[in-house]
């Protein structure tokens, strides 16, 4: 049954294997795979960046830094969050003090939701993210307050 859909699993496998992961397997060796079954199970392998040995590893030595350039993304997400939050508060006819108190509430609950998250499948909790985090709230805050409605 799927022995028709050999040449176009296979064409697609090869167009969609990662370059380091292929770049040492030529087109017979594709081509000598075995034909896909229904109890087949595929496996994917991404190639490893960094110190790691296998793809599935966390590295053991990550740090937390409050300097990066996944900071400015902290910075410029709680911003935003904190005007959505606070727009979207008004839109319903919150009061501005109550808006502005859910919008806080909404967006540090993100941040720290996204740093419990990411303890637990990088294993870094970053302290650094968090103040990143609170600067945008800061700066949403801000703009807000100059704000006429």
């Amino acid at each position: 049954m799927l022995s028709g859909l050999r040449g176009p699993l296979l064409g697609l496998g090869i167009m969609l294997c990662p370059l380091a992961v292929c770049r040492s397997q030529s087109a017979t060796e594709h081509q000598s795979l075995a034909p896909l079954a229904a109890s087949t199970r595929i496996a994917v392998q991404l190639p490893v960046q960094g110190n790691a040995s296998r793809a599935d590893s966390v590295p053991a030595a990550q740090q937390d830094t409050y300097l990066g350039p996944d900071k400015v993304n902290h910075f410029l997400l709680s911003a935003f969050i904190e005007a959505v939050g606070f727009s979207g508060m008004r839109k319903v006819g919150a009061s501005r003090g109550t808006s502005l108190a859910v919008a806080t509430a909404a967006t540090a609950a993100t941040g720290v939701g996204k740093e419990i998250h990411d303890g637990i499948t990088k294993g870094l909790f970053s302290f650094g993210d968090l103040t990143w985090d609170a600067v945008g709230i800061g700066a949403g805050l801000l703009l807000i307050s100059h704000s006429q409605r």
